[in-house]
């Protein structure tokens, strides 16, 4: 254990006079929580150090806590119980659960934006999957055709998982961005009846195919 005094400098007029402080002890585990602790025991002033390590350890103690409510809530909600009545109680007070959402959504306007943002940067495939099923269905009904809610996994399921303009096996993993590397393997849902020629977002008008053959069909029927 180290002892040592730390002067303060006292200034009065023009004259500087040195004056001894509260003796500051330090130990050999200072830096660490322990080190918090053991200046706490011993009543002594803790040191920055040991003050920056309570406050980690705090933080840490803290986000530990919320982590381990949160998983004991979802498995709370997974029972099936547990989901029929919060099912009910979302269906009998759905104009105050809204007026709820929307209040706080209002009052914590920068919060939710900043999290939106950080969903669609760690769910980026969910993301393009969300907008390619809003654009396909805003084009339909631009063009007044009908619109009836699919997923890419139903078409699969129905189809088949080859290209039904070549034939071929269709590259799940390649990226299916125009311009990227391997982009031409890659799945595009292709409408038999185009919507620009007045072609329904449904599920039995949708094929899968490759990229490359989507574009180069266009908007042809064949």
């Amino acid at each position: 254990m180290l002892e040592y005094s730390v002067l303060n400098v006292e200034t009065f007029g023009k004259v500087r006079i040195l004056t001894h402080s509260d003796r500051v002890v330090m130990y050999s585990n200072c830096g660490t929580y322990a080190g918090y602790r053991k200046h706490h025991n011993h009543k002594t002033k803790p040191c920055a150090e040991c003050l920056v390590a309570c406050a980690e350890f705090s933080r840490k103690r803290y986000q530990a806590t919320i982590d381990r409510k949160r998983m004991l809530a979802r498995k709370r909600s997974s029972k099936p119980e547990r989901k029929a009545y919060l099912k009910e109680y979302k269906q009998k007070n759905k104009e105050h659960l809204f007026k709820m959402s929307r209040a706080y959504r209002e009052t914590n306007r920068q919060k939710v934006t900043k999290q939106k943002k950080q969903w669609k940067i760690d769910n980026y495939e969910k993301t393009l999957h969300s907008n390619r099923k809003a654009i396909r269905a805003r084009r339909a009904r631009l063009k007044n055709n009908i619109t009836i809610a699919y997923t890419e996994s139903q078409v699969i399921s129905t189809y088949g998982t080859n290209c039904n303009i070549c034939g071929l096996e269709i590259d799940f993993l390649a990226p299916r961005q125009v311009g990227k590397k391997g982009w031409e393997k890659g799945l595009h849902i292709d409408h038999l009846l185009p919507i620009a020629k007045g072609g329904s977002d449904t599920l039995n008008n949708v094929r899968p195919t490759h990229g490359l053959c989507n574009l180069k069909k266009s908007a042809k029927l064949e």
